[in-house]
Order: structure tokens, then C-alpha cells, then sequence
């Protein structure tokens, strides 16, 4: 587990709590550019009832000597919560490196079994049945899509769907971005031709699968 965490200019003592990146209060509220430390804690005050149980907590920490001082921390999916009721610009980067962050500590946890060589699978697939599957992609990429876009409306409304639906729309993004590497690959000898209404549902999904993504 990393103990070196920057955010900008901001950076964090990581506080190992049952193994397990925690952030403290006040260098969330620092990275997230309040001028008061204590706005990360009153954040969370007014919506305590939106953390569930190991999103937050206070330890006593070191700080000189053998002083200890009474801190609150907050786990990685508290940090993302905070930034969500967060009304400051740069709120949106910092859910966004915070799970980043998750992501990669997830990653570590995880026991990959060691290989010489990843198996291989070869797959008989129809030309309609290739369609169907891109077409998977594109309705799921959609759903993706419609997710980040309530995603500010829901924070707005302090919904408590607002947490789950941006990871959700976060998350997926990595899974089919490289679903659409492997399509991308499957499909690139498909040729459509220009009037045959076989080819109509091809000539849809391959024009979205073959646009560039966003940068």
C-alpha cells in the first residue's frame, strides 16, 4: 500500500487503517481548496446519514512527542463521497483522482496467478451474432453515457443514488473501453454495402464503434 499521495499541491499523510488507504480531514479539505480545515468535517456533519459504516472515522494519531490528537479520517470512497456535496471547481478532478486511487488499491489487493502465457480462446461467432455483440457495447456505452450525465443533477439533489451512479459511470468506462478495443479488432474487416438493408444494423454500431474516443 502507498504512503505517497499528492493531489496538486496537496500532500497526504496516508493514514493505514486496517490496511487500507484513509485520508484525514484536513488535507481533503486543503486538496479540495477550502480555506477553512474544518469544512471537510462540517460537510460531513450536516450529511452524516449519507456515509455508511466505513466511509468515515476518528483515531487518535501522533503528532510530536507522545501528544496524540483526535482526527477524522475517511476511507477512499468517503473521500469521493465528500466531493460530492463539495462546491468547489475542483471538486469534479478530485472524485475523479480519488477513484483513481481506489482503482489502483483494488488492483493491489488482488492475487493474480502467475502465467507464462494468458490463454487464448477461439470463438465461431456468425456474422448477425458479431452485430448483436457490438451492438451490446454501444447500448451499454449509452447507458454509461446517460449515467454521467444525471450524475451532476443527482449531487444537486443530494441523492443518495449519487455515490453509486458516479462510480458506476466511472468505473464501466474502463471495462468498455476495452471491450471496444476488442471489437474494434473483431470488426475491422467487416465491410458494409451502402444499400443492403442486412447491413443497416452494421452500418450503425460501426460508425460509433470506430469513432475516436473523446480526449
Amino acid at each position: 500500500m502507498t504512503n505517497q499521495l499528492a493531489f496538486h499541491n496537496t500532500q497526504f499523510n496516508v493514514v493505514n487503517h486496517n490496511n487500507q488507504i484513509w485520508l484525514t480531514a484536513v488535507e481533503i479539505a486543503k486538496a479540495l481548496c477550502y480555506k477553512s480545515d474544518d469544512a471537510v468535517t462540517k460537510i460531513y456533519n450536516r450529511n452524516i446519514d449519507e456515509f455508511s459504516t466505513g466511509m468515515s472515522e476518528t483515531v487518535n494519531l501522533g503528532v510530536s512527542g507522545n501528544y496524540q490528537k483526535t482526527v477524522r479520517i475517511f476511507s477512499l470512497r468517503g473521500a469521493h463521497l465528500i466531493a460530492m456535496f463539495a462546491r468547489t471547481p475542483v471538486a469534479k478532478e478530485f472524485r475523479r483522482w480519488v477513484l483513481d486511487v481506489l482503482d489502483k488499491e483494488v488492483g493491489e489487493a488482488v492475487v493474480h496467478p502467475v502465467s507464462a502465457q494468458e490463454e487464448t480462446y477461439t470463438l465461431s461467432l456468425t456474422r448477425s451474432e458479431l452485430c448483436s455483440i457490438c451492438w451490446c457495447w454501444s447500448a451499454a456505452e449509452y447507458m454509461r453515457e446517460g449515467l454521467e450525465q444525471v450524475t451532476p443533477g443527482l449531487i444537486a439533489l443530494r441523492s443518495p443514488l449519487a455515490d453509486s451512479v458516479s462510480i458506476m459511470a466511472s468505473h464501466y468506462q474502463r471495462t468498455l473501453e476495452a471491450v471496444k478495443v476488442i471489437l474494434e479488432r473483431e470488426t475491422h474487416n467487416i465491410k458494409t454495402r451502402l444499400y443492403s438493408v442486412e447491413d443497416a444494423n452494421w452500418r450503425s454500431v460501426l460508425i460509433r464503434l470506430r469513432k475516436p474516443a473523446a480526449i
